[in-house]
């Protein structure tokens, strides 16, 4: 997908999401903007990873996620990077 629509600039993924899915994504999708992954199998490592990373993230949805246990302490600094950012 990355190859033919390199500039996505949202995407959903919910249920299962692969380990190590945060580094693909910001690799495969440097214009990703927008990312929905309430409801899904995240993982502290990516998510850390996401907040941490280089990328255009502005809006990031992990509502329901119920693989997160560190997600607190993660995304406390996140919002210096990420502007809109939604979690339980």
């Amino acid at each position: 997908m990355e190859i033919h629509c390199p500039n996505i600039r949202g995407i959903r993924r919910n249920g299962f999401v692969q380990p190590f899915l945060s580094s693909t994504l910001i690799k495969c999708f440097p214009s990703l903007k927008l990312l929905n992954l309430s409801d899904s199998s995240i993982g502290d490592r990516d998510l850390l990873t996401l907040v941490t990373s280089n990328s255009r993230l502005e809006y990031l949805d992990i509502m329901r996620c119920q693989s997160l246990m560190l997600y607190m302490h993660i995304i406390k600094g996140a919002h210096r990077r990420i502007a809109e950012i939604h979690y339980d």
